[in-house]
């Protein structure tokens, strides 16, 4: 499931960017509330702040994708729709709209 995951996400920045070359593990976002993350397979990191473990994937269909990261602590859920592609994080059962791009691994 995490490599389907991965798949998932770097086909979406890939196509998204139009970029070539080697697919990159890590994705960052900039929300429009001013949140930065970055997330991947394994966890997501919120501001240098907050690491929060990958827990599993709530809801998968043809349109979208929606990963839960948390510990005991802390829960939030990273929205990923197929078409456009667009990326958004939850706030407050608020889904916040992000600007995604590839980084370094």
């Amino acid at each position: 499931m995490k490599v389907l995951m991965l798949t998932i996400i770097s086909a979406l920045i890939w196509t998204n960017s139009c970029l070539a070359g080697n697919l990159q593990k890590n994705i960052s976002i900039q929300c429009d509330n001013g949140v930065k993350a970055t997330f991947n397979t394994e966890q997501l990191e919120i501001s240098s702040l907050l690491l929060l473990p990958f827990k599993r994937v709530e809801e998968q269909d043809d349109n979208k994708t929606i990963v839960v990261y948390g510990n005991d602590r802390a829960d939030t859920k990273v929205l990923i729709q197929y078409a456009g592609p667009k990326v958004f994080l939850q706030d407050r059962n608020n889904w916040i709209p992000c600007d995604a791009y590839r980084t370094e691994s």
